[in-house]
């Protein structure tokens, strides 16, 4: 569970805000239609909706967006790695440590 919310921290750091700004007026507005006015009952609802809304949105672009991402950034790095060799940085500290 919690490795679950560290792989999607920075989706949520990204998200919370775009929540809060696009979703959370018109809910709001929503609920008051409805009947539902009470700060007792509307503060926790809008609360749980917003992190539910929040975490669900991050899960799925960290799916969509960051993990895809991350591969082509190790297929990137291994690619220039093989094309230019003499300029591995690894290579270099490793020789000036032994």
């Amino acid at each position: 569970m919690f490795v679950f919310f560290g792989r999607i921290s920075y989706s949520v750091y990204l998200l919370q805000v775009v929540v809060l700004l696009c979703v959370l007026p018109p809910l709001t507005r929503g609920l008051n239609i409805i009947g539902v006015q009470k700060m007792v009952v509307l503060m926790p609802l809008t609360f749980f909706i917003a992190v539910s809304v929040t975490v669900l949105t991050a899960a799925f672009t960290y799916r969509i967006v960051e993990v895809p991402s991350m591969a082509l950034g190790r297929w990137m790095s291994s690619f220039i790695q093989s094309r230019f060799p003499h300029r591995n940085i690894r290579s270099k500290i490793q020789k000036k440590a032994t």
